[in-house]
């Protein structure tokens, strides 16, 4: 009974969430702030390499996604064993208009299981693209891409 509760309470703040793009998608800056689109599709950028990039240096708010994994991985043995509880708190308190509720950093075993979900969900989504950004990455600084194709415009 109470694990079917609990699937029922995460299934009431999903749906809330689920045409939330902030709550499923985590945008990034542009490696290079001052570089802008075209003014037209077929104007190419005009550039003659991709601009620099370090990871170290990448910056965004992950918090809204983690919390969603957080939901979904969430048990009853979480908050102490108050899950239900808290969701149940959760949704008579975020009843009116944009649907808020966060599930919060708790245990290591809740941040892995979220981390892992997190894990899935970029593999899916990565997966419905037919390149690997790793390969391409590779290819573009091996000059395999035509100047200015698709591929090539991507990576800049």
């Amino acid at each position: 009974p109470e694990g079917y509760q609990l699937k029922l309470l995460k299934l009431l703040h999903l749906e809330k969430i689920a045409n939330r793009s902030d709550r499923w998608t985590v945008k990034i800056k542009p490696r290079d702030l001052d570089s802008n689109p075209s003014a037209s599709s077929d104007i190419p950028i005009l550039m003659d390499q991709a601009p620099k990039f370090d990871p170290s240096k990448v910056k965004f708010d992950g918090s809204r996604v983690i919390s969603t994994c957080r939901l979904v991985a969430l048990t009853t043995a979480d908050y102490d064993g108050e899950a239900i509880d808290v969701l149940t708190k959760g949704l008579l308190e975020n009843s009116n208009g944009d649907h808020d509720f966060m599930v919060d950093r708790q245990s290591s075993a809740l941040e892995y299981r979220a981390l892992t979900c997190l894990a899935r969900l970029t593999t899916g989504a990565l997966e419905l693209y037919p390149s690997k950004v790793r390969v391409d990455m590779k290819d573009l600084a091996d000059g395999k891409f035509t100047f200015h194709s698709k591929e090539w415009t991507a990576a800049h």
